[in-house]
C-alpha cells in the first residue's frame, strides 16, 4: 500500500463523521440515496444498525415536546416507526434485486441491517459503486473512485456485449495509445470506419487538449466488409450527484466524426441505483429523454464477474480493518 493512499486515509479518517452527516441535497434521489446513506452507515461502521439507528441516520423524530398531549406522542412515535418499517422493507426488495450480489444481510424476523462477514469479489464493487454514488463523502479518493467506476463500467459492458463486438476505453483509463484529444478522436473515427470531420475538430479542440468530450467508452460490432453500417454505441460514465447535467454528453463526440446518426445508441453508466422496485426507473422522464441505454447499479452488478477487481477495493479493506466506532 503506498505511502501516497496511507495519507489520504489519514485525512479521510478526520473528515469522515463529516461526510457522513452531509445530507442528500443536490441528489434528489428520494428512496435510493436514503438507502445508500444506511447502507454506508453500516459498511464505514461495520456494525448491526437497527430501527432506531436508521431513525437517527435518517433524521426520522418524535416530537416530545410539552405542547403535546400523549395521545398526540403516541401518533408521532407511530408515525417515525411506520416511516423506519418502511425504509426496512425498501431495503429487503433492494436485497431481493441484487441476490448474492447484496453485501448486506437484513434481518426478516427483526429490523436490521449488517454487512456480512466475507465479501466476494462482486459485492465489493457492489460497495465501490456505493461509495461512487456519494463522491461528497469521500473527497479524499473521489478520483479514485471516478477512475475505477470507468474501469467498472468497462468491465460491465465488456462482459455484456464483448462476445458481439469491441468495447475501448476512451476517458481515464483509455485504451488508445494516443494522448491528444485530436488524435484519439482521429483513430476511433478510423476503427468506425468513419471519417473524422477535420475542419470542426481544428476549429473546436486545442492542440493541446487531453479531456474525453463526453466519451468514456466506445462500442460496436465490425463487419468484414468496412462499411460504417454497424452497431455502435457511444457511453458517458457519470459518479456524484451531478449526473443530470451529463445526460447528453455522450452525443458532443458526435460534433467530429461523419456519421450516421440513425445508426448510433448511446448508453449512460452510472453508480446510482434507479430502480424503483416498480418494474421502472425513478427520474423516468430523464432518463427517457437522454434516449440513452441505462446501466445502473443492479444492471452494472448483473454483467460484472467474480475476476473482476479494481484498486478501490484497498479503500474498502482499510475502512473494514480500522474498525470505526459508532456511537
Amino acid at each position: 500500500m503506498s505511502s501516497h493512499f496511507h495519507s489520504k486515509f489519514i485525512e479521510y479518517t478526520r473528515n469522515m463523521q463529516d461526510y457522513l452527516a452531509i445530507t442528500a441535497s443536490g441528489t434528489n434521489l428520494i428512496y435510493n440515496h436514503k438507502l445508500d446513506q444506511i447502507e454506508l452507515y453500516s459498511f464505514i461502521y461495520n456494525t448491526e444498525l437497527t430501527s432506531s439507528d436508521v431513525a437517527r441516520i435518517l433524521n426520522i423524530q418524535v416530537d416530545t415536546s410539552s405542547e403535546f398531549g400523549e395521545e398526540e406522542i403516541v401518533e408521532e412515535r407511530d408515525d417515525a416507526e411506520s416511516k423506519t418499517d418502511y425504509f426496512f422493507a425498501l431495503l429487503k426488495e433492494r436485497r431481493d434485486l441484487f441476490e448474492e450480489d447484496y453485501p448486506f444481510i437484513i434481518e426478516n424476523d427483526y429490523h436490521s441491517i449488517k454487512l456480512k462477514p466475507s465479501l466476494t469479489n462482486k459485492q465489493k464493487i457492489y460497495i465501490v459503486l456505493l461509495c461512487s454514488s456519494n463522491l461528497k463523502r469521500f473527497k479524499e479518493f473521489q478520483k479514485d473512485l471516478t477512475n475505477d467506476f470507468e474501469k467498472i463500467s468497462y468491465y460491465s459492458f465488456q462482459n455484456k456485449f464483448g462476445g458481439i463486438g469491441i468495447v475501448k476505453e476512451f476517458g481515464n483509463n483509455e485504451d488508445y495509445d494516443e494522448n491528444k484529444t485530436k488524435d484519439k478522436i482521429i483513430s476511433l473515427a478510423s476503427e468506425l470506419n468513419v471519417k473524422p470531420r477535420t475542419d470542426v475538430i481544428e476549429r473546436h479542440i486545442s492542440t493541446y487538449s487531453t479531456k474525453d468530450r463526453g466519451l468514456d467508452l466506445a462500442v460496436w460490432s465490425p463487419f468484414k466488409d468496412k462499411i460504417p453500417n454497424m452497431f455502435i454505441m457511444l457511453v458517458q460514465c457519470a459518479s456524484g450527484a451531478n449526473w443530470k447535467t451529463k445526460l447528453a454528453e455522450n452525443r458532443k463526440i458526435c460534433t467530429f466524426l461523419d456519421v450516421n446518426k440513425t445508426i448510433l445508441n448511446f448508453g449512460f453508466a452510472i453508480p446510482f441505483e434507479f430502480s424503483n422496485f416498480k418494474d421502472e426507473f425513478e427520474f423516468l422522464d430523464d432518463i427517457e429523454s437522454s434516449e440513452s441505454i441505462i446501466f445502473d447499479r443492479s444492471r452494472i452488478l448483473e454483467s460484472i464477474k467474480e475476476e473482476n477487481v479494481v484498486d478501490s477495493f484497498q479503500i474498502i479493506d482499510k475502512i473494514l480493518e480500522t474498525n470505526f466506532h459508532y456511537e
